[in-house]
């Protein structure tokens, strides 16, 4: 067992690790970076560098350093993640301000952008609803004006301290979390009295931030140039083919929208996941030919030979698939050992059913008769296979208390007699003159059973929903799952 154990300590140890050169997270021969912002792609810049028209990003390189921007919603660009998760944080300006005029207040209302359609969302883990001022309340509405969130600020007593917290809880200024899937917002102010007029140097304004950046927004909320702040859009990939050659070292989820989410699969591996070869071994693991250690974040090293593996590699491999090939065998001789137990197990429950549910006397009476039994119709399991759709779920009607069929019926096109008492069809109501014919064949139909049949029959759950009823309204007894056949001689019947 420890030779054994040793054997494949050193196979995993030989195994290759495809090396990795330098590679940029854009497109090949597409710019990878804009001023000091990196462009991954999906995200490029420049004809057929990104993935789609949502997001192509423009550099403009009139300033210093360059900016990038969101070319759809012509918004600044900050950063762009993929490595922890898929987020893009853009710098949009505060949606709403108010401002005294003397006699009264004129307020300014924007919207957001609307990302409807797009592969963005407003991140509802990583923005809040950040509301500057003291007018009272503010609200996040849709694009149909139902209200999402809000929350409410006060005015600073005259004299006091300014909010020294990292969070508002509403002197000046108040935020609330927002919800997710949110693809458009405005905003709205409700104010209170003598708010203005008390505090006519103090403006107005709310939108969604980063929460990273509300202690920002703190330092000076009175501020009266309303510079853009960041927000967080969550970004999905939406027809990318992941099955295709190059993405064996990526590993990729379906989100919520149907869109891609995508890692590199080990922590040696880095690179962009999204692009076919992205994901290449780290530069430290370049030259190990036995694994890679992960030390930590960024921190990789060659793992120290094993005594016992000092061969040369071909043996090592040779071996390898030598006791690799013999596992393989030895499970797929296994599978077939256990296909062939279990067909026997399913064979001789077949063969007691047959047996319990008189499957023998059946058996007499079709070789006698020239393999008809009476009128009755015997099916094939194929046959019953077939009919049924291999047995599909989706069609059972009802189940009785047996797992075992005993009876096939034709197909009854009115339903139940339960059905028509407690929920009755207009156009077919269930007359006087039919109930009576229903009682009648039931009636019958019992008698028969008791007394006509050649072996005397109980069926034990007469009730409504085992009373079927054909295109004439001629009932039919059905569900023999609990009957109980009996001698001729015998006159009481137990459970």
């Amino acid at each position: 067992m420890v030779v054994e154990f040793t054997i494949w300590v050193c196979l995993w140890m030989t195994a290759s690790i495809s090396k990795a050169t330098a590679q940029s997270v854009a497109k090949p021969n597409c710019q990878d970076s804009c001023g000091n912002i990196s462009i991954p792609y999906p995200f490029g810049i420049g004809e057929n560098c990104y993935h789609d028209n949502w997001y192509e990003i423009f550099c403009n390189t009139s300033s210093s350093p360059p900016r990038p921007f969101l070319r759809r919603f012509s918004l600044e660009v900050e950063q762009i993640n993929f490595e922890v998760n898929q987020t893009l944080t853009v710098r949009i300006p505060m949606q709403l301000r108010e401002a005294w005029s003397g006699t009264g207040y004129d307020v300014m209302q924007g919207n957001s952008p609307n990302l409807t359609g797009s592969p963005f969302l407003f991140s509802s883990k990583d923005n809040v609803f950040l509301v500057g001022g003291c007018t009272g309340s503010a609200l996040l509405l849709d694009s149909r004006n139902q209200i999402l969130a809000g929350c409410a600020t006060i005015c600073p007593q005259q004299g006091s301290s300014m909010p020294s917290s990292e969070n508002c809880y509403g002197v000046l200024c108040c935020q609330t979390i927002i919800p997710s899937s949110l693809v458009f917002y405005r905003t709205n102010f409700t104010t209170s009295s003598n708010s203005y007029e008390n505090n006519s140097n103090i403006p107005n304004s709310a939108a969604l931030i980063e929460s990273n950046s509300v202690s920002k927004f703190i330092q000076n909320p009175t501020e009266q140039n309303f510079k853009p702040y960041p927000t967080v859009f969550q970004w999905t990939i939406m027809d990318l083919r992941t099955d295709s050659p190059g993405y064996e070292n990526s590993t990729c989820e379906t989100d919520e929208r149907g869109g891609h989410n995508c890692r590199c699969k080990a922590l040696f591996f880095k690179g962009n996941p999204y692009l076919p070869h992205g994901c290449q071994v780290v530069q430290d693991c370049e030259d190990c030919i036995q694994g890679c250690v992960v030390l930590g974040i960024d921190s990789y090293r060659c793992p120290i030979v094993d005594p016992t593996c000092q061969t040369s590699r071909a043996p090592s491999l040779g071996v390898g698939f030598i006791i690799a090939a013999v596992h393989i065998l030895l499970i797929l001789f296994g599978f077939c050992i256990y296909k062939m137990m279990k067909k026997r197990r399913e064979n001789r429950i077949k063969a007691k059913f047959f047996k319990q549910n008189g499957g023998l006397l059946l058996k007499r009476q079709m070789s006698s008769n020239g393999g008809v039994v009476d009128k009755t119709r015997v099916f094939t399991s194929e046959e019953l296979e077939k009919a049924t759709d291999h047995y599909n779920k989706d069609r059972i009607l009802g189940q009785g208390g047996q797992e075992v069929p005993l009876l096939v019926y034709e197909f009854i096109p009115n339903g139940t007699l339960f059905q028509h008492i407690h929920d009755p069809i207009e156009e077919f109501p269930l007359t006087w003159k039919k109930r009576l014919q229903i009682s009648t064949d039931v009636a019958a139909a019992l008698a028969y059973l008791h007394s006509a049949s050649s072996i005397p029959i109980y069926h034990r759950d007469v009730k409504s929903s085992n009373i079927l009823l054909d295109s004439r309204f001629r009932a039919k007894v059905s569900d023999f799952g609990t009957s109980r056949s009996i001698t001729i001689d015998q006159t009481h019947l137990t459970a």
